[in-house]
């Protein structure tokens, strides 16, 4: 016991004597503590925006709220099939309705047509203004809610609309802005292609990550989205949330079921279609995130790495300018390990404040570049831990070298240096 009391007395006094340091050379030390406080703000400043981008991307793709699958025939997650894929036969509205009737873990079921891959999508014309690069899909009912698209005003469209195939379109907010900047949009007459349809709605601003071009899209019945634009290319695909207290691992396999009836799929033959999870592509994003932060952190950790060189050359200097202080240590009856930990709590005390003065930086610049680029703010007492532990880690990296060569002095030597 009386030894750990010893050892502390040591490490407190040689604190007191960093501190004491720091204050005798206050240029250097607050130069040195600049760079690191500035490699450690970048950190943290990379990481939040980071964290607030994954944040920003699962609003953006993942819609709905609650678990959803989504299936089509195409497995974007292994495009090695692509081309086999692409051969396989669409969806239909039957398997559409097959679906909705049979699943008992599916809640809310929608059904989407779009263009295919390469075709130039319809311009919509109102007058004399014109709304370009749209994205026009045709959708069954219950569209809004499984995509957690907000209505601005009208409705969305009914299973009546889709009966009769009538010409009625619901606007984003992209094409609501560019045709009708300071009128009401609803009930009038705008051209879509070379047909006529009626607005019925509108849809509210989402501030996508991708800007106004996420806002550029419209929905029409997919039954009118047939009759105008269908070709045998058009990327059809079925939406389903899962119901509350249901497994998505219970609701993919009866939807795999139940699709493989439909497709008349033999036991032996494997499916031609696939069946994507939310959870599977949030995890998929996870583990992009785990690498881009990875990488982050290696670029920004440089200018950490920079201030590590300046605490090495700084206390090689501070070493040579105090041989004899450290002559007259060792003479008093000072070890190596009390010199060696002298220099090296100097090294950790000045990373560890700039560190401490960095993540204040940080979480200003963080916040700042969070408004500016409209992400999520994010920020957690873990990003302050790591970067002020990494920067007292490469103050003990960079310092143990010149603390080395101080405690390897001998005494008679120091004293004599002049």
């Amino acid at each position: 016991m009386s030894e750990w009391r010893r050892r502390s007395r040591v490490l407190l006094e040689a604190i007191r004597m960093a501190i004491g340091t720091m204050r005798s050379q206050r240029v250097r030390s607050l130069l040195l503590m600049l760079g690191v406080a500035v490699g450690t703000a970048t950190l943290l400043a990379m990481i939040s925006l980071l964290f607030g981008l994954k944040q920003k991307l699962r609003e953006d793709i993942f819609w709905a709220h609650r678990p959803y699958l989504k299936i089509t025939k195409y497995d974007f997650l292994s495009q090695s099939e692509y081309q086999e894929a692409a051969r396989r036969k669409n969806f239909t509205v039957r398997d559409y309705e097959e679906l909705k009737r049979r699943a008992r873990t599916l809640d809310t079921v929608v059904f989407t047509r779009e263009l295919a891959h390469g075709t130039p999508p319809p311009m919509l014309f109102y007058r004399d203004k014109r709304a370009e690069f749209i994205w026009v899909w045709g959708s069954s009912e219950g569209a809004p809610e499984i995509f957690s698209l907000p209505l601005a005003e009208g409705r969305f469209i009914t299973a009546d609309d889709i009966r009769r195939r009538r010409r009625v379109i619901v606007l984003g907010w992209g094409p609501w802005q560019e045709l009708f900047p300071h009128g009401d949009p609803l009930g009038r007459i705008i051209r879509v292609g070379g047909e006529r349809y009626r607005v019925i709605g509108t849809f509210g601003e989402r501030k996508q990550l991708i800007g106004s071009m996420g806002e550029n899209y419209a929905a029409i019945p997919y039954s009118t989205f047939e009759k105008d634009f269908g070709t045998e290319n058009d990327q059809i695909s079925i939406q389903a949330t899962v119901k509350e207290g249901v497994s998505t691992a219970e609701a993919t396999n009866e939807v795999i079921a139940i699709m493989r009836i439909l497709r008349g799929l033999r036991p032996s033959q494997k499916n031609d279609f696939a069946v994507v999870a939310s959870q599977t592509l949030q995890k998929l994003l996870d583990s992009l995130t785990l690498g881009v932060m990875l990488a982050i952190i290696v670029i920004s950790s440089i200018g950490l790495l920079v201030g590590g060189i300046g605490v090495m050359n700084m206390l090689l200097i501070s070493v040579s300018e105090r041989t004899r202080e450290v002559g007259v240590r060792r003479a008093m009856g000072a070890t190596r390990s009390d010199v060696l930990q002298q220099f090296l709590a100097e090294a950790v005390v000045m990373t560890g404040l700039g560190g401490v003065v960095g993540a204040i930086f940080g979480y200003g610049l963080a916040r700042l570049l969070a408004g500016k680029v409209e992400f999520p703010f994010y920020w957690h007492l873990w990003m302050v831990a790591l970067a002020v532990g990494f920067s007292m880690m490469v103050g003990l990296v960079f310092g143990a070298y010149p603390a080395r060569r101080a405690s390897r002095m001998q005494p008679i030597d120091a004293l004599r240096d002049e």
